[in-house]
Formats: C-alpha cells, sequence, structure tokens
C-alpha cells in the first residue's frame, strides 16, 4: 500500500519502462574520389608516378637535333675547304684545274722540263705565263721567256701544232738556270697566272723536279 500524498500535492504516477533495444553500429560509408570514380563496363588505367617519360623524350629529340646541326656545319666546313682549294688551282671565272709533269733536261744549262699534263681545252696563253725557280731552297728566281737574256732562269717553250699563242695540254717549256752541284739539283718550279687589269695573279702549280747533272 503506497502512502497517501497531503492534500493539494501533486500525484506521482510512475511509468513503467520498457526495456532497451541493442541498435547494431552500421559503418560509414564514404562515396569514392572522383579521380577513382568508374563506370560499370570501363577500366581507368592510372599513368605511371613521376611524369618524366615525355622528358626524357624531349632530350633524347633535343640532343639528336644537336647532333645533326654539329654534322652539317662539320661537313659544311670540310665543303669551304675542298671548294677553296679548287679555287686556288683554277684560272678564270671556272674550275680550270691545271697539272703538270716534270723530267730532266738534257743540255749544260737546261734543268728541268715541265710538260701540262692536263687542263681547259683552250689552255693557257702565253703571255700570262709567269715561272719562277728556287734552287736546292734558295732565293727564288724569276725566268725571263727566250734564250739568252742575261738572266739567271730562263725558260723556253715548246709548242706542237695547235695553238701558238696558248700552253695546251702536251705541251711544256725547258727550264734552264745554275745549278752549283756537280751531281744534281733539287728544283723547285712555281708556275703562276699573271692577272691582267683588276684580276690577281694566280698560282696554279707548285712542281717540285730534280736536274740531273750527270746524264
Amino acid at each position: 500500500m503506497q502512502p497517501s500524498s497531503p492534500p493539494g500535492s501533486p500525484q506521482y504516477h510512475p511509468q513503467p519502462q520498457e526495456p532497451m533495444q541493442y541498435q547494431p553500429t552500421v559503418p560509414q560509408q564514404h562515396a569514392p574520389p572522383a579521380a577513382y570514380a568508374t563506370v560499370p563496363g570501363q577500366t581507368i588505367v592510372m599513368p605511371p608516378s613521376g611524369g618524366t617519360s615525355g622528358g626524357a623524350i624531349a632530350g633524347i629529340v633535343v640532343l639528336v637535333v644537336v647532333v645533326v646541326v654539329a654534322i652539317t656545319v662539320v661537313l659544311a666546313g670540310v665543303l669551304y675547304v675542298w671548294a677553296s682549294s679548287l679555287a686556288g688551282d683554277s684560272t678564270g671565272g671556272g674550275l680550270d684545274v691545271f697539272t703538270f709533269v716534270d723530267s730532266d733536261a738534257y743540255g749544260d744549262d737546261d734543268l728541268v722540263y715541265i710538260q701540262m699534263n692536263s687542263g681547259p681545252t683552250d689552255g693557257l696563253n702565253w703571255a700570262t705565263v709567269g715561272i719562277t725557280i728556287s734552287v736546292d731552297g734558295g732565293t727564288p728566281h724569276t725566268c725571263s721567256e727566250g734564250t739568252n737574256t742575261g738572266s739567271s732562269c730562263e725558260y723556253e717553250p715548246n709548242q706542237g701544232g695547235g695553238n701558238n699563242y696558248q700552253w695546251e695540254v702536251a705541251e711544256g717549256i725547258t727550264i734552264s738556270g745554275d745549278c752549283y752541284d756537280n751531281y744534281g739539283c733539287y728544283v723547285d718550279v712555281t708556275i703562276t697566272k699573271m692577272g691582267a687589269g683588276s684580276e690577281d695573279d694566280k698560282v696554279i702549280a707548285n712542281v717540285q723536279a730534280y736536274a740531273d747533272m750527270t746524264s
């Protein structure tokens, strides 16, 4: 029997309590990052980390370009030197290249014989020919054309049946001068095409010959 409350007091009526029910904990779900979001039927292929492959390819391309440019510059230099050499051995506006052969000249004062072995079809005008010799490495002497000129060095043309005004292939000159060795002398012959007007003189050949004084 519950004690009665004094008059005027609020009435207390206890409420029956229901037993607590167990609620299982569900793990919180998180949406995957956008970078990894997939669509059914698709496969995501991620690029390799670091991003170095593109830089390596660019470096190789630059290296190849540098090597090609270097080779081009070297070839250009070689071609320039070759063309300059041809220009030094040529006369006129074209590549008129002359070649000469030497042999011993027979005679008391005759030293060597120089023959044109190849050249342009019109040859070399005799009026433009300049001959200089150096005997055994001595002082160069300019030779005069003809014999008995009183010069220490003379040369006389030996022409064939062609143009008498041109030094042509298979024709040559006999050079005479002093040799102070009873056995022989080395004779360096310089053949020059003398310039006319504003044209400069051009050395077209240097021939190293030997004069045998015993023959």
